[in-house]
């Protein structure tokens, strides 16, 4: 018997950054990069973070371009180990301060505001712990998608 979701439960809604032809090897960083990022606007979701990761359609072009970098420089640098939690969140931090994004109590696209750019030791608890969950997402798309690029 299927059991019935609720509707206020999140779904989990993985996908890729495009329609694929047959065959296609989902392997592009951009298609990491977006299962990472959809893994965190889950978690997020589920937990109902006071810092809600948007969905990849909705960040901007500017914004998923970080997201694609910093997987990028996460793997390039061998940044996969939970231990790199701080390294990653400076890295992110830095794409977003280098797109002219400053902190703000509230996220917003806009404003280029983010809550979040702040020393990693400042984090709360919860987003300390989305970074650790999307060093581990990258890896799990890594074993998933194949092993051969990195």
């Amino acid at each position: 018997m299927k059991e019935r979701q609720n509707k206020d439960t999140p779904s989990l809604n993985i996908g890729f950054t495009k329609e694929r032809e047959p065959g296609y090897k989902y392997s592009t960083l951009a298609d990491r990069a977006k299962f990472a990022h959809d893994i965190l606007e889950f978690y997020s979701k589920v937990h109902k973070d006071s810092v809600e990761v948007p969905n990849w359609n909705k960040l901007t072009e500017e914004e998923r371009k970080m997201e694609i970098d910093l997987a990028e420089e996460v793997y390039h640098n061998h940044r996969t180990d939970v231990s790199d939690a701080p390294t990653v969140h400076r890295l992110w931090a830095f794409k977003y301060v280098s797109h002219g994004w400053t902190y703000g109590k509230k996220y917003d696209a806009k404003k280029k505001t983010h809550p979040n750019l702040v020393d990693y030791i400042d984090l709360v608890l919860e987003e300390r712990k989305k970074v650790k969950i999307y060093i581990r997402a990258l890896v799990l798309a890594n074993e998933i998608f194949d092993n051969d690029w990195m």
